[in-house]
């Protein structure tokens, strides 16, 4: 049996809507990167204007979180840059954008918190429904594929 290439084949590689899939992850790029500033630099008025019960004595959790909001993206950033080599990541860009979504739609649900909860889990939920509407071309086996250990190295 042989194993399947790391990269998609050249058919399969036309069909990709390589361009749809960078344009989209490069924008999840900068709604994460724009949190992260966010939390960062505007904590406390952030944390007052959503009316989110976290100590930010020292601001610590917020910019904290904000980290968090920084190093994931540069995982986007490769995919987006090569989408075809790193479907693996497209793929963790879809299961991020699932919890992102899992997440803020729970808060939304026990702390009957404002809107703009809803509106953050509508968004990460419309992310992961487009990347993964993008990948449908090469199917999950690819980008499963793409995910096995030693797969396509030297």
């Amino acid at each position: 049996m042989t194993a399947m290439p790391l990269e998609p084949a050249k058919h399969e590689v036309a069909r990709l809507p390589i361009r749809a899939l960078r344009v989209s992850l490069w924008l999840g790029v900068f709604v994460d990167l724009a949190g992260a500033v966010a939390m960062r630099f505007l904590s406390k008025p952030l944390a007052e204007w959503l009316k989110v019960p976290v100590p930010i004595d020292d601001d610590f959790w917020p910019r904290y979180s904000a980290v968090f909001l920084v190093v994931v993206p540069l995982f986007y950033v490769i995919a987006a840059l090569n989408p075809t080599r790193y479907l693996g990541n497209v793929a963790g860009a879809v299961l991020a954008r699932l919890l992102g979504f899992a997440f803020y739609f729970g808060y939304f649900l026990r702390h009957d918190a404002r809107q703009i909860f809803l509106g953050l889990a509508a968004m990460n939920l419309v992310f992961a429904a487009v990347y993964s509407w993008l990948l449908r071309p090469v199917g999950w086996s690819r980008v499963w594929a793409s995910l096995r250990p030693g797969h396509g190295s030297p």
